[in-house]
């Protein structure tokens, strides 16, 4: 078997990122610069696009689906281009802040296994 170890890293060389800084769309936006004139179909390419991370997509197309999360998105259209970006609300915030230290390794071997089968 290919023995994947989701817990790999977490106990000794994990270091969590600082969960009060937003990111919003800036990885997503510094690669796209810095990748623009190696990606395909030239220099207008992103307009009619949506520019936003997948977990936004999975909120929105399963919110017909969920029960009892709330959520909010912000949208900007630039240049024919669609931005989403995630707008953290009160109860996701207190909800981030009582997450137990299981929940925490839990969600790092997701995101282990994530890599795992996009690496």
């Amino acid at each position: 078997g290919p023995n994947f170890d989701l817990r790999d890293g977490y106990p000794d060389r994990y270091q969590p990122r600082d969960e009060e800084l937003q990111e919003g769309l800036d990885h997503l936006l510094h690669w796209l610069l810095d990748h623009r004139g190696k990606l395909e179909g030239g220099p207008g390419w992103l307009a009619e696009a949506i520019v936003t991370w997948r977990g936004h997509l999975t909120k929105l197309l399963t919110t017909p689906y969920e029960q009892q999360e709330g959520w909010q998105l912000a949208a900007s259209r630039f240049q024919g281009t669609l931005y989403l970006s995630e707008v953290e609300t009160p109860a996701a915030r207190a909800q981030r802040l009582a997450r137990p230290p299981l929940l925490r390794e839990l969600m790092y071997m997701g995101y282990k296994f994530e890599q795992y089968m996009c690496a």
